[in-house]
Order: C-alpha cells, then sequence, then structure tokens
C-alpha cells in the first residue's frame, strides 16, 4: 500500500512538471501573423493585341485585368494591370514590340531606384537570353522585377506590386507579406511558362 501511495504522489509530481514546461515553453514562443487564406489556382487565358502584334498567357481568375495604351518617348506601349482585391498585391505588365532597340528596352525597363530601395537582389536568367527575373529583397513595394522576349519582335517586361492600391490600409513588412509573395510568385512564373507570341516561328518560352 505504502509503495503504491509513492507511486502516485511520483505521478502528480511529473504531471505537474510537465505542465510547468509546457507552460514556460509557450512563453518564449514567436509572436504569429494572422491565417491568410489563399484561393484555389484556377487557371484561364488571357489574349492580346497590340498593332499587329498578338500574345496571351495564363493567370488565375481571381485577378481582375485592365489594359490600355500608353505612350513614352513618343513610343506606344501596352500596359497590363492584373489585380487581385483581396491582397491588394498586383501584376504591372508592359508589351513593347522590338525596332532593333532591344538593349533600350531593357535598359528603360528597369528603375536603378527600385534596386537602390532593395536589401539584397538575385538575378534569374534562361541560357538563351530570352528571360531575366530579378528578385528584390527587404521591405520592397516590388519583390519581383522580370521580362520575357523573343529578342526579334516581342518585349514583355513586369513586376509584382505589393500594397498596390494607396486607397487601402497597407504596411511593406515583408515578414508578414512573405506567404502572399510566395503564393503569387507561382503565378508569375506560370505567365512566363505559358507565354505566347503571335509569330509562328516564335517558340514557346520555358522557365
Amino acid at each position: 500500500m505504502k509503495k503504491l501511495f509513492t507511486l502516485f504522489i511520483i505521478i502528480i509530481i511529473s504531471s505537474n512538471s510537465i505542465s510547468c514546461l509546457e507552460k514556460e515553453n509557450k512563453k518564449y514562443l514567436p509572436k504569429g501573423y494572422h491565417r491568410i487564406e489563399l484561393d484555389v489556382k484556377n487557371n484561364i487565358t488571357k489574349s492580346f493585341s497590340f498593332d499587329d502584334s498578338k500574345f496571351s498567357f495564363k493567370i488565375p481568375d481571381y485577378f481582375e485585368t485592365y489594359s490600355n495604351t500608353n505612350e513614352n518617348s513618343s513610343k506606344n506601349y501596352l500596359e497590363i494591370t492584373l489585380y487581385n482585391k483581396k491582397h491588394n498585391l498586383s501584376f504591372i505588365l508592359n508589351y513593347r514590340e522590338i525596332q532593333n532597340n532591344l538593349s533600350k528596352l531593357i535598359e528603360e525597363a528597369y528603375n536603378p531606384q527600385i534596386f537602390n530601395t532593395a536589401d539584397g537582389i538575385i538575378e534569374t536568367k534562361d541560357e538563351e537570353g530570352k528571360i531575366l527575373i530579378y528578385e528584390l529583397k527587404g521591405n520592397v513595394a516590388n519583390p519581383y522585377l522580370f521580362h520575357v522576349t523573343d529578342k526579334h519582335k516581342h518585349f514583355l517586361h513586369g513586376m509584382m506590386f505589393v500594397c498596390s492600391d494607396p486607397k487601402k490600409k497597407c504596411q511593406i513588412n515583408i515578414d508578414s507579406l512573405q506567404p502572399i509573395i510566395k503564393y503569387f510568385e507561382k503565378d508569375m512564373y506560370n505567365l512566363i511558362n505559358s507565354l505566347k507570341w503571335s509569330q509562328k516561328e516564335t517558340n514557346d518560352v520555358q522557365f
């Protein structure tokens, strides 16, 4: 009987010790962020025309799509906005036709001030020089910049834009936005991989 009583006391003490340990551990758990609900990706094909060119790519149907013709340096170009209202994130795309000026188009596509705000830059490109992607580290509004070209006629430049609607309350905190950025990063790669130009002799680009 004495042994049973002693065993009972040991069990109670052990249970209390484990409970205290769990409570102590909980004190040091990092503060988490709100759970983010992400939509199912249902890809659809979007087609665009500009002058005598046509192209298309696939994006999920949770993007609102807007396009209009703008002018820069006396040259017209097509601007496309893919906007996700739920997460206040968008892709801004500019399409231009190449007229023996590919190097100039690439130079004009990237604003040095954007790169200066980054804590670091990761560059990724394909062997043929048709795809270039910049990943910008730190609290930046444009975590991804990229362009795709066939090097002959078509040039498409794009950027991911977090907190894209200034009318909405949004703080650029990369730690809290990282799950969203990674989620939409897949859409960027899918856009690039599904891109098709109008010219029959131009092969689909793949990354």
